[in-house]
């Protein structure tokens, strides 16, 4: 009898032990180091899960900018193309909905390395990149040059 009231308490209490599985925010900031002449995304590699929401935030007084390349996010995903921060404490979010792997940059940065990847759930493997078309490459390459 105290074996099952036991085995009982413990199938009770089980789904209040497991996690819980809640959205997570995270905070990606936007680093302008002149003295080293270094421009960056804090952290460069983010881990998150599906749901989860982050911030890309401006600490200095510098543009920049959040944009994935034409082939850098999963297909069936959105890339992300954020408006320009111009002033230290903008910011701008995006939730994450689509497993696989964002790669991003600065555009007015990225000949200086100003590049970072988030990758949610799983990183993508080659196949599972979007296959941007022409069209799209043109605009990308006209954004790089303006």
């Amino acid at each position: 009898m105290k074996f099952l009231t036991i085995f009982a308490a413990i199938l009770v209490l089980l789904p209040c032990a497991a996690k819980s599985e809640e959205p997570t925010h995270h905070v990606v900031e936007v680093v302008t180091d002149a003295d080293n002449l270094r421009m960056y995304f804090d952290p460069k590699v983010l881990l998150i899960e599906p749901g989860d929401t982050v911030t890309w935030k401006n600490l200095f007084k510098e543009d920049h900018n959040v944009v994935t390349y034409p082939d850098g996010f999963p297909k069936g995903s959105e890339g992300l193309n954020s408006p320009f921060f111009k002033e230290s404490g903008d910011s701008w979010s995006h939730t994450f909905k689509e497993e696989g792997t964002f790669d991003y940059h600065c555009i007015p940065h990225i000949l200086l390395g100003m590049h970072g990847s988030i990758v949610v759930g799983k990183p993508s493997k080659a196949a599972d990149y979007h296959i941007p078309n022409r069209d799209v490459v043109a605009a990308y390459r006209n954004r790089l040059v303006e």
